[in-house]
């Protein structure tokens, strides 16, 4: 289950009531201020997998989107950008129908892991898996697709997860080191 706390630790209240040993929760994002939480729900049971959302105060859990989106999607200004496997895609939720959509990025080609958006939405940031001359944490131009490789690393390393800080000057990653 998502559980909402205070700042000061008060009010620890269950947000959602989905029967948590049937999935997962991940890839958590605020929306409207803080007031609306959205993120990927994997139903193991059903082998559905959705993209919700929920309002402080509010009973009714939204579904946005039914699919696949990846084990990694990042999202802002109502764009999710999705990272599986070989394939980055962008779903766009201003527009109707919701439809998945092929991104093409100078990366293509090589396994994805950790994705964040900068604040401006103008870039993002993805971890790139794969030999020490195509292995890296990549800043990429959303307008483009064109990628810069900020950190390299080897095939015994990668970064699991990433996250822009909201003034958009640092990043945070979890480095993983494989033996």
């Amino acid at each position: 289950h998502i559980y909402i706390v205070r700042d000061n630790g008060s009010d620890l209240t269950q947000f959602t009531t989905h029967a948590s040993f049937n999935g997962f929760n991940q890839h958590l994002s605020w929306l409207d201020g803080g007031n609306t939480l959205r993120w990927n729900y994997d139903n193991f049971a059903t082998g559905q997998k959705y993209l919700v959302q929920k309002t402080i105060g509010q009973q009714q859990t939204d579904t946005l989107y039914t699919g696949d989106l990846g084990f990694l999607a990042s999202f802002t200004n109502n764009v999710i950008l999705s990272a599986k496997g070989l394939r980055i895609s962008t779903l766009d939720l201003n527009q109707q129908p919701l439809n998945l959509q092929e991104y093409a990025s100078s990366l293509d080609g090589m396994f994805f892991n950790g994705l964040s958006w900068h604040p401006n939405g103008n870039k993002f940031y993805i971890s790139k898996i794969g030999s020490l001359e195509t292995a890296g944490l990549f800043e990429v131009d959303f307008a483009t697709g064109a990628g810069t490789r900020l950190v390299q690393y080897c095939d015994k390393e990668l970064i699991r997860s990433i996250s822009c800080s909201p003034n958009g000057v640092y990043l945070v990653i979890e480095k993983l080191e494989r033996q």
